[in-house]
């Protein structure tokens, strides 16, 4: 089981990886007009780390729900009693989601940070 989660949580990185690059191509005229305005690299990181930060809190909420909705009905299924999800287990979508998606972001936050204004801009 902990082998089939592992692989789940790599193949999920990869997907949020190629994902993320491809949104940092596509809004680099927009990160572009941010550093020609003055926006720092530090602030750049921060704003995309922002948005993979609420991406991983809505994908952790779905993934929470639907696992108890998912061991709700097995249980029941099975035992006919309904479950009591333990207090210690609630968090750990959020944080299984959350470090899937900022390790898998770094490279592209990092190339986002580095996008110089001035070519962007030219459209070169």
């Amino acid at each position: 089981l902990i082998i089939v989660t592992i692989g789940v949580a790599l193949s999920a990185a990869i997907a949020v990886s190629n994902t993320l690059s491809v949104v940092v191509l596509e809004r680099s005229q927009e990160i572009g007009l941010l550093r020609a305005m003055g926006a720092t690299s530090r602030f750049v990181v921060g704003y995309f780390l922002l948005e993979q930060a609420m991406i991983a809190a809505a994908g952790g909420l779905a993934g929470l729900i639907a696992g108890i909705a998912a061991a709700e009905a097995v249980t029941f299924s099975v035992f006919g009693k309904m479950l009591v999800p333990a207090a210690g287990v609630l968090p750990m979508p959020f944080l299984i989601a959350g470090f899937v998606i900022v390790s898998a972001g770094a490279g592209p936050v990092y190339r986002a940070s580095r996008i110089d204004a001035a070519s962007t801009l030219k459209g070169l």
